[in-house]
């Protein structure tokens, strides 16, 4: 077996995968729908975003593995990241670099990889997208068009993954982002008549906090907050972004009342745990309201996006008006 060399560039090609938090567990459903769609395009039973993180390989997205990371020592992804095009390993188990490797020789049984490097904003190759049988084969001109295509795409991911698509101060995705992608997905619930959910979270009284503790104290605050927020981008389809000051915004797809429900007492709760001192608020502590908007139906869904985030923003302000540091669905 030969272990990969490092890239001449490895300590800023790393520093692209820290900037971009690839090498997280957040669940990413962009990305799993590339890998998936791989499979389906080049009928393989294997295919993954395969991150390469210091000394391993991470699957930030798969499809037909038990497994989240190898070691990069026996990785496959780690010798494609050395090269500009597609490397293709048609039978592994003859191949002098791979025959006695313990991804040929035990799990996942590995005969055939072709993979592609994926490159940062920058320009940084950050892992690949590859596709892997358990049988000898060839790479088809159709089958190395589609994955070079699902590599661009997935590209085009990591641009929207960069800065200006972020709020520089809590990493959650910006108004304009978050307004276009929830677009889309409306689109896609009213397509499958799955409902949606759409959440409004406002800090209670942040003036008087920023007042009292002045606006260091105040960005560190909505630091915190953004991080109780991100678990709810876990599953697929969530969305998370600032609306700006001290308001943000998350959309559910395919929830009910009850998971609506049950997603914002989570949010309220894990703020409140914060235990962030607020002598100005009624519970004394850093709190926030929620207003929640459900379409079940299509009738509602054909209403858009824009009507139910107004919806939302009522049953907010009902919260606040109803004692704040509370959830209220939207009452028609």
């Amino acid at each position: 077996m030969k272990a990969p060399l490092l890239p001449s560039d490895e300590s800023v090609r790393q520093d692209a995968v820290d900037e971009l938090k690839l090498a997280s567990d957040t669940f990413e459903a962009n990305f799993d729908r590339i890998t998936r769609l791989l499979g389906t395009l080049v009928d393989v039973p294997i295919t993954a975003f395969s991150v390469i993180d210091n000394d391993r390989q991470f699957f930030k997205a798969s499809q037909g593995l038990d497994v989240r990371e190898t070691p990069r020592d026996v990785s496959f992804c780690g010798h494609a990241i050395l090269q500009d095009d597609i490397m293709v390993i048609e039978d592994a188990s003859g191949d002098e670099r791979f025959a006695d490797n313990p991804l040929v020789t035990g799990y996942p049984n590995i005969r055939f990889y072709a993979g592609v490097p994926v490159l940062s904003p920058t320009g940084r190759k950050v892992g690949t997208l590859c596709a892997i049988d358990h049988k000898q084969r060839t790479l088809t001109e159709r089958h190395r068009q589609a994955l070079i295509d699902l590599r661009e795409l997935l590209e085009s991911e990591l641009v929207l993954r960069s800065v200006s698509v972020k709020d520089h101060l809590t990493d959650l995705f910006n108004r304009r982002y978050f307004d276009e992608t929830v677009s889309r997905e409306w689109r896609r619930a009213l397509r499958a008549t799955t409902p949606v959910a759409i959440m409004l979270i406002d800090v209670d009284r942040f003036k008087d906090y920023n007042d009292s503790f002045g606006h260091a104290a105040g960005d560190e605050c909505l630091k915190q907050v953004a991080g109780v927020l991100k678990t709810v981008g876990r599953r697929e389809g969530d969305f998370v972004g600032r609306f700006g000051g001290e308001e943000f915004a998350a959309i559910l797809p395919g929830t009910d009342k009850d998971g609506a429900e049950a997603v914002g007492e989570a949010i309220r709760s894990g703020v409140e745990a914060l235990g962030i001192d607020h002598p100005s608020s009624e519970a004394r502590r850093v709190t926030v309201s929620i207003g929640v908007a459900l379409a079940t139906n299509p009738d509602e869904l054909a209403l858009g996006y824009a009507h139910f985030l107004n919806r939302a923003d009522e049953a907010l302000y009902a919260a606040k008006r109803g004692g704040r540091n509370q959830l209220r669905f939207h009452t028609p």
